[in-house]
């Protein structure tokens, strides 16, 4: 027992002392200190720059050789980074004092026990028990390294994570890696009996008798309980599924509006409010909070609106009688745009090329063909993808274009 004037006064007072995870990557055979990550990405690179510039013929050797111009570029750098990272890990180990917990008869008290010039030397608090109005319990993580408290009162919240708090010191940081923080994951029921025996846990058990600490240990749920409704998982699969598609689609099928479709962007705005609305209605009647339902299905409605405008790409195709017709037009070069304008009436203009040096090629008199359709929506579409490989040889260093050029 100790006695501390500054915050619980005239009272002695249980201290426990906060370990938290600690700087390091750790399995069951091997130790990794995540300060030998800088020397390893340093060793890979110039592997890794090697590869990329080697030839098929050339040998492992060579492949290095490749990379060592790299590597003398950044070593220097390198070097910087691991100095100063030592140096911080040593002023953090040894320079940062270990927060406390001190616990009397009246209340609780946070001591970060840093100086007051510290940014963070305000996080210091002190809270009545008699104050505490609710606790909850919040497990984000489903690690019990990591499962809060969240003491609630009229004016404030606080939270602390039972497992990092004991009675005996240590240093500020623990040998709790990432394998252990891999290990310590469990079920539930699991964490709710290794919490029940925590210092802190059983403090609460006899400090707070207001509210029951082992209640608030039972109503501890599994991490992301939102993702295991089967509304969210619908709604989740339908929303990368449409972006799947799209970028599939994309790539596949290459056809594209003369000039963008502006009188049916209004039908795309309605189906995506229609697709939010009908799953925030699935997923509030699932179970799912206001906050999540309102977030999936306001993104679901974007990728919908979005997901519409290449589909409105195939209807259109589709529901046309005929298909891709060969017509003449001419290029009018014109920043910021390029405009083929077409030699027969009847047939639209298309505006979908940016000023690209390309086009520079062409005078106004020069026409080439373009495979354009009209789709049973009454839009007309066209096929870019011979322009494209044309552009694509241009870039190649090809100074002649493929288009015959007639009037």
């Amino acid at each position: 027992m100790k006695k501390n004037n500054n915050v619980l006064e005239s009272e002695d007072v249980v201290v426990l002392y906060q370990r938290t995870p600690g700087y390091q990557w750790k399995t069951n055979k091997y130790r990794l200190p995540i300060l030998w990550v800088p020397v390893i990405v340093l060793l890979v690179m110039p592997i890794i720059t090697g590869i990329g510039k080697a030839e098929p013929s050339e040998s492992i050797w060579e492949v290095l050789g490749n990379g060592l111009p790299e590597l003398r570029k950044v070593l220097p750098m390198w070097i910087t980074i691991f100095i100063m990272a030592l140096i911080s890990t040593y002023i953090i180990r040894k320079g940062v004092p270990q927060p406390r917990l001190l616990v009397g008869k009246s209340g609780m008290s946070y001591i970060s026990g840093l100086p007051k010039f510290f940014p963070t030397s305000g996080q210091d608090w002190t809270m009545r028990w008699d104050e505490i109005q609710n606790i909850n319990i919040v497990n984000h993580t489903g690690s019990i390294d990591l499962v809060a408290l969240i003491f609630k009162t009229k004016s404030l919240n606080r939270h602390l994570v039972p497992f990092q708090w004991h009675r005996t010191s240590g240093p500020a940081h623990s040998d709790v890696g990432i394998g252990a923080w891999r290990r310590s994951r469990a079920e539930p029921r699991s964490m709710q009996r290794q919490l029940a025996g925590l210092p802190l846990v059983a403090i609460l058990r006899e400090k707070v008798p207001s509210v029951n600490i082992d209640r608030v240990l039972e109503s501890l749920e599994s991490p992301f309980p939102t993702f295991k409704k089967k509304s969210v998982l619908a709604v989740l699969a339908i929303f990368f599924g449409l972006i799947i598609w799209m970028l599939v689609d994309g790539r596949l099928y290459r056809e594209a509006y003369a000039q963008e479709p502006t009188e049916i962007f209004p039908f795309f705005v309605v189906a995506g409010a229609i697709a939010a609305v009908i799953s925030a209605k699935l997923m509030r009647s699932d179970g799912v909070t206001k906050t999540d339902s309102i977030a999936a299905s306001v993104g679901l409605g974007i990728v919908v609106a979005m997901s519409c405008y290449p589909f409105s790409l195939h209807v259109n195709r589709l529901t046309g009688s005929a298909g891709l017709f060969s017509y003449g037009y001419r290029v009018i070069y014109q920043k910021p745009a390029v405009i083929l304008e077409p030699i027969n009436p009847g047939l639209p203009k298309i505006d979908y090329f940016g000023p690209h040096d390309y086009w520079r090629r062409f005078s106004e008199k020069d026409v080439i063909p373009v495979n354009v359709r009209k789709g049973g929506l009454g839009l007309w579409q066209f096929d870019p993808v011979p322009i494209f490989e044309d552009i694509d040889r241009y870039h190649n260093g090809s100074r002649e274009t493929r288009w015959p050029k007639y009037q």
